[in-house]
């Protein structure tokens, strides 16, 4: 009889302690551990954001042939900024004359770029510069190939005001790489206009005209 009281006895506290380990662990496993500020920056890569953790910046040399006056010639520029949500760019563009037979004219300005659905294959946009810019009169009708470093000094001694609209098509060659075709228009105000104005005379309407726009788009992350 003792030994079975022993035996009982030993049961019941092998049962207690086992009860107990198990209460434990389930009102371990069942409170929520808290959060604290350390915890919330191992969340900060979740955060949503306009910009992104990084902002890619993306710049396009471009090809124009456009009409000035009675005549066609070529500017040669470049534009580019930050690229902000994957569509819109903000940034600065400059163009100056590479070939013309009467007129050497540059201009820079503020540049908006909108593109739809860019992860297509191809896909359209547009675009919207907005600056100042200076002309003179060619005395040759030759290459310039520092026209874009002679926008820096008008820049300092700007002559007239600039709007240029564009849209484009763009296809992608690769992820950082692309190339476009597009149109654009050319207006310029602020030249005086002559009641004896000519083709070759420098007016706001000479100035001002069609273009057709050559690119490839480079970006860097």
């Amino acid at each position: 009889m003792k030994t079975f009281l022993q035996t009982l006895a030993s049961a019941l506290c092998a049962t207690v302690v086992f009860a107990s380990v198990a209460l434990a662990q389930d009102t371990t496993q069942s409170t929520p551990q808290s959060t604290t500020p350390a915890q919330w920056n191992t969340n900060e890569s979740s955060m949503e954001t306009l910009f992104g953790e990084k902002m890619p910046f993306v710049f396009v040399p471009t090809l124009k042939t456009t009409s000035m006056g009675e005549a066609w010639g070529t500017m040669l520029g470049v534009y580019g900024g930050a690229l902000v949500n994957k569509n819109i760019l903000i940034g600065l563009g400059t163009y100056s004359s590479f070939t013309h037979p009467t007129f050497n004219m540059g201009y820079t300005g503020l540049m908006v770029e909108y593109r739809y659905q860019p992860h297509r294959l191809i896909h359209a946009g547009g675009s919207l510069l907005v600056g100042y810019g200076a002309v003179s009169r060619s005395s040759n009708g030759g290459i310039r190939p520092f026209g874009l470093i002679e926008n820096i000094g008008r820049l300092f001694n700007p002559e007239f005001f600039v709007l240029e609209p564009s849209a484009f098509g763009e296809v992608n060659l690769s992820p950082t790489l692309a190339a476009s075709l597009g149109a654009s228009y050319r207006w310029i105000s602020g030249l005086s206009e002559t009641l004896s104005s000519t083709s070759t005379s420098r007016t706001s309407q000479n100035l001002s005209g069609v273009a057709v726009n050559v690119g490839v788009r480079i970006r860097i992350d």
